[in-house]
């Protein structure tokens, strides 16, 4: 499998380690990633050119914990499919608010079910 293995900061550990157990075709990529004063947030992949992922497969792995990081997963998961992944595998070890997967209170937001459709969402291929 030629892979390219991206994650949010907080899950780096377990992308390293992924990439080391996986064959020599893999390779760890970085993104870079800053917020703006007003709280938005950039991100680029740290790619040499236009083609370089096209055809390949796109491992991203990342816990939902935060809404910060779900999020990052979206947006770098979409980006990944703009670049021209063949394929992209989400490595999540932890779901988020997956204790929220059903409604007890009238009124309660089934968050659980919301961010899976959020990620569910993301296109096949590139915009």
């Amino acid at each position: 499998m030629k892979a390219s293995i991206f994650s949010t900061q907080s899950s780096r550990y377990l992308a390293e380690l992924i990439a080391s157990r996986l064959s020599d075709t893999s390779r760890l990529e970085r993104t870079e990633r800053w917020a703006f004063d007003d709280g938005e947030q950039y991100y680029r992949l740290d790619i040499a050119g236009r083609t370089e992922l096209m055809g390949r497969d796109a491992i991203f792995v990342s816990s939902t914990h935060t809404d910060h990081d779900l999020l990052e997963m979206y947006r770098v998961g979409c980006g990944l499919a703009d670049h021209g992944t063949a394929r992209r595998i989400f490595v999540i070890p932890y779901f988020g608010y997956s204790t929220m997967e059903r409604e007890v209170q009238l009124g309660e937001i089934v968050t659980a079910k919301k961010n899976a459709r959020l990620l569910s969402a993301m296109p096949n291929t590139g915009s």
